[in-house]
């Protein structure tokens, strides 16, 4: 039997930063019996959210949203695709319903990410400024749609409709222009058809937190850690964006999704079975082949940065003379030029001398010497 060729390994990771109080979210869940060993697994969602609306009010929006993300993959029937189209309004229902049973907490909400993977590769919900990020190959690409106001601010400067100082002085930068809040959802991205993930890739969910550091950053401390653990680039993100100091830092929560390629099992009983297997290989080069010529359904932020140490320069360096080695060097070279010299002027000598006895022959030999008549 043909088992999936894919599998995960997960990790997250909170930070309260500079704030007094935490309104990040996370869950992971696991389907059962997806467990391949060694911690990883075959099927993962991972639902992220980050409150607003102060103390209390945005805490329990971002835990409410996670926890009834979880409910709607147990509860709802259907497959993976129909879960991740209905997921939003699901979590926005439940605050809807909070609202309602307790005034107080009127004025909450929340941005979400939902991303489940399986061995097709990765689908998503999200709305509001948290990010799915896709790492592959040294480069760094965010996936989801990002509703916040500067997302918006910088496409303009990009257009040249305004100027990037405009854009990153804006008061409104760090709004919203969507997010959950029990009423209409004003603006989402949902993803059904899944983008393909290669074995070796990254995939990062994370709040608004991360964006202390920049793609180019992030990008690195993942390179840096490639052959690590979720675990260990959870902590090194978050490690990294403490170092920022920042007075006013955000709350910071990271998921790391690790993906790994498992080996395929055929069962194999007779000839029949393994003319079967070799077909069904043929068929996994195939698959792979179609999936790394895919395109990236997403935006470059940054690449790894790290700067490749120069080659050393080799120096030859001759040995020091000392006086008397160097004036045995500069008689050796008088002596060799007087020496050619010497031979120069032999051979001139000799040329000369043949081109005399040549002439000299010559006028013996090749004039008769008339007397006049005698009278």
């Amino acid at each position: 039997m043909h088992k999936s060729r894919l599998e995960f390994g997960v990790a997250s990771a909170l930070s309260q930063g500079a704030r007094q109080y935490q309104e990040d979210a996370i869950r992971v869940w696991y389907p059962d019996g997806t467990e391949t060993g060694n911690g990883l697994r075959t099927v993962v969602l991972a639902v992220l959210s980050d409150g607003m609306g102060g103390h209390v009010s945005g805490e329990v929006a971002s835990k409410l949203v996670c926890d009834h993300s979880l409910q709607h993959f147990l509860t709802m029937p259907g497959d993976a695709e129909d879960k991740i189209k209905s997921v939003l309004d699901a979590a926005n229902e439940s605050l809807a319903n909070a609202i309602q049973s307790n005034a107080k907490l009127s004025g909450m909400g929340c941005t979400m990410v939902a991303a489940y993977f399986d061995n097709e590769g990765v689908r998503w919900a999200s709305v509001g400024d948290s990010s799915l990020l896709l790492f592959r190959s040294g480069q760094l690409y965010r996936l989801n749609d990002n509703h916040s106001f500067g997302a918006l601010l910088d496409k303009q400067a990009t257009a040249n409709l305004i100027t990037y100082d405009e854009a990153h002085n804006n008061p409104n930068r760090h709004s919203l222009r969507s997010a959950l809040t029990g009423g209409p959802i004003a603006i989402s991205d949902i993803v059904h058809t899944p983008q393909s993930v290669l074995p070796g890739d990254w995939v990062i969910i994370a709040s608004d937190g991360l964006d202390t550091l920049t793609g180019d950053e992030i990008a690195t401390a993942i390179g840096n850690t490639s052959a690590g653990t979720p675990t260990e680039l959870t902590r090194s993100l978050l490690d990294q964006v403490a170092r920022k100091a920042l007075p006013t830092q955000d709350n910071t929560s990271v998921v790391a999704v690790r993906v790994h390629a498992r080996k395929t099992a055929v069962l194999r009983s007779d000839g029949q079975n393994q003319a079967r297997n070799g077909i069904e290989a043929t068929s996994d080069r195939d698959r792979d082949s179609k999936v790394i010529a895919s395109m990236i359904r997403g935006t470059l932020i940054g690449g790894v940065k790290n700067k490749m140490p120069a080659a050393p320069t080799v120096v030859i360096r001759r040995p020091a003379r000392s006086p008397a080695t160097a004036r045995r060097a500069g008689l050796g070279t008088l002596a060799t030029l007087f020496m050619v010299l010497v031979l120069v002027s032999a051979v001139f000598f000799i040329f000369f001398f043949d081109m005399l006895t040549a002439r000299i022959s010559g006028g013996a030999d090749g004039y008769r010497i008339e007397r006049a008549p005698s009278r």
